[in-house]
């Protein structure tokens, strides 16, 4: 309901509502900035009413309050939550896979895959969750070794 601030007493404010009925409320009840002549709005709930003054925004307008609120907050809470995966440690996994299948069959097919895939798990890193970013460098640093050791078998071997 809107109302208008028609006097100002020491204590009260006497106000009159959209239907000409007159109210004195307690200065203490608004807590704004006033003078004769302005409309405020009067928000009820239960029994207790809120004084509102003209500028706030109404559930019937076309301002959204809430909107505003989300605009002020920190950049940290408005950022997009990032996405995770595993593609690296997946293609990790499959790197050392791929090694031990080298030593036995296709040594140059599962050689180079396994490069690929090592390098295919360092693009993706940044995008593996911070928990499970430890065991993605583990798993990839020991597909690494492991083809290093392989590469040496082979060359030791005269592949």
């Amino acid at each position: 309901m809107r109302a208008q601030i028609v006097k100002i007493n020491p204590k009260t404010v006497v106000l009159k509502n959209e239907k000409g009925v007159f109210a004195t409320v307690a200065k203490t009840k608004l807590e704004f900035e006033y003078k004769i002549g302005d409309i405020i709005t009067l928000e009820k709930n239960g029994d207790e009413v809120y004084f509102l003054p003209s500028t706030a925004p109404s559930l019937n307008s076309s301002f959204d309050f809430w909107d505003d609120l989300e605009a002020s907050d920190s950049p940290k809470r408005r950022q997009p939550e990032i996405e995770y995966n595993n593609k690296s440690t997946t293609s990790a996994l499959i790197a050392i896979l791929l090694v031990f299948v080298g030593y036995f069959i296709a040594f140059y097919i599962c050689c180079f895959t396994a490069i690929g895939l090592i390098i295919y798990s360092f693009i993706h890193m940044s995008e593996t969750d911070y928990k499970n970013k430890p065991f993605a460098i583990t798993i990839t640093i020991i597909a690494i070794i492991l083809l290093v050791c392989e590469i040496c078998v082979a060359v030791g071997n005269g592949l």
